[in-house]
C-alpha cells in the first residue's frame, strides 16, 4: 500500500524497535521546516529483555522486515531502522541475530533523538527558548536540555538514565 501525501521535498521512514513495541512512522517534510504523518503502526512485542530467547529475536526479526518492506513500499526517501534499550541489553549473542540493517543506538544517540523528536512537536519553531525533553520508556529515561534559538540547539545536554 503506497501513501501520498502531496507536496512533500522528503518522506522519511522511521522504524524503531523499542523496550515494549516495534513503532513505525512515514512523514512528509517540506522545505518550510513542516511534516506530517502519513502512517504509523505499533506492534506490541511482548518480549521480557530478562528472559529472552533466540525465538523471541526470530519473531521480532519478522516484524521488523514486513515494517521495512512497508517503508521501501511506502518510497520513503530515508530510512531509519534503530533499536534503543531493549537491544542494547540483549545478550551480544542474541543481539547479533538482529537485522544486520538494525543500528543499536547508543544512550547519547537515543537522548538526541528523542530530543528530535520532541523539538518537532513545538508548534512555532521561531520560539527561542530553554527546552526540557523527557523520553520515559521500558527501558530507559532519556533527559535532553538545550536552549533554542529559532533554528539551531545550544547548550544541548542529554543523558540516558538505564
Amino acid at each position: 500500500m503506497r501513501t501520498e501525501s502531496l507536496p512533500r521535498d522528503l518522506r522519511i521512514g522511521i522504524l524503531e524497535v523499542g523496550s515494549r513495541a516495534v513503532r513505525l512512522m512515514v512523514a512528509d517534510f517540506s522545505s518550510s521546516v513542516t511534516f506530517k504523518a502519513v502512517r504509523t503502526a505499533s506492534h506490541n512485542h511482548g518480549i521480557e529483555i530478562s528472559t529472552v530467547t533466540r525465538a523471541d529475536i526470530v519473531a521480532l526479526s519478522l516484524i521488523i522486515d514486513a515494517y521495512r518492506a512497508e517503508l521501501i513500499a511506502n518510497g520513503c526517501d530515508r530510512i531509519l531502522i534503530y533499536g534503543t534499550a531493549m537491544c542494547r541489553q540483549m545478550p551480544t549473542d542474541l543481539r547479533a541475530a538482529l537485522p544486520s540493517y538494525l543500528e543499536v543506538l547508543t544512550p547519547e544517540k537515543e537522548a538526541l533523538g528523542s530530543w528530535a523528536a520532541g523539538i518537532m512537536s513545538v508548534p512555532d519553531l521561531s520560539v527561542e527558548g530553554h527546552f526540557v525533553v523527557i523520553d520515559q520508556g521500558d527501558g530507559s529515561t532519556e533527559i535532553v536540555t538545550a536552549t533554542w534559538s529559532g533554528h539551531t540547539a545550544c547548550d544541548l545536554r542529554a543523558d540516558s538514565i538505564p
